[in-house]
């Protein structure tokens, strides 16, 4: 494969979103519903508002605020109060992008397929045997995210950075993970497949046991100082 014919993959794949099934979400372009939802809109923008630049104190009170927000009115609310609020984002997307703030949240063991999340600060999540599937996490931070078991088949993360996060037996088969950085990050006893796309990532001090990326889709991709 050429590197014009990576960069060709690359636009392709950052212009996918996630199809799932059963259970989880489904919120593909096709037939996007308009909802006019004010309390949705509220989430949005209080979920939106960055984190970076608090204080440590004015941080944590942040993160209690989001936590008891998310869990109140997304997490109780099942599927389908959680579709309805990715829809209206993707609403929104279409006039300027949104980028989430979920940052040091706890939502682990929880059935999470589709989430729309491109360019979210998820840095510290912690998602432990969350299910994930055909998620949509391209360009997000997921530094230091904590994602022991969780499942990430077919999630779409092009250029998103996993620098620090912890993942042993986490199922990535058939992720995308197109361009990402994986700097010093847990992949101890992952699941991959021949179709988890690695088209460029970096591989940098990453930790991998007995994770074989050689089974993967990998052209490009930069290994360095693997650690087992």
């Amino acid at each position: 494969m050429t590197r014009e014919d990576e960069r060709s993959l690359e636009r392709t794949e950052m212009g996918k979103d996630p199809e799932t099934t059963g259970s989880g979400l489904d919120i593909s372009n096709t037939d996007l519903e308009t909802i006019q939802d004010p309390e949705l809109d509220e989430l949005i923008e209080l979920l939106s508002q960055p984190t970076r630049a608090l204080s440590r104190d004015e941080r944590n009170a942040s993160i209690a605020r989001r936590q008891e927000v998310f869990n109140k009115h997304l997490l109780s609310g099942g599927a389908d109060k959680l579709r309805r609020f990715f829809t209206v984002i993707k609403q929104r997307q279409q006039a300027q992008p949104v980028k989430l703030d979920l940052s040091m949240l706890e939502i682990s063991g929880k059935l999470l397929t589709g989430l729309y999340l491109p360019g979210a600060n998820l840095e510290g999540l912690v998602i432990t045997e969350s299910d994930l599937t055909g998620s949509n996490l391209s360009g997000a931070n997921l530094k230091a995210v904590v994602g022991n078991g969780t499942i990430m088949r077919g999630v779409i993360a092009t250029g998103a950075n996993f620098t620090d996060a912890v993942f042993p037996n986490a199922d990535f088969s058939g992720a995308r993970l197109i361009g990402g950085t994986f700097v010093n990050t847990y992949l101890t006893d992952a699941i991959v497949d021949k179709d988890t796309n690695l088209v460029g990532a970096r591989f940098i001090g990453t930790f991998l046991g007995d994770t074989d990326l050689n089974i993967t889709n990998h052209p490009g991709a930069i290994f360095r100082g693997i650690r087992r």
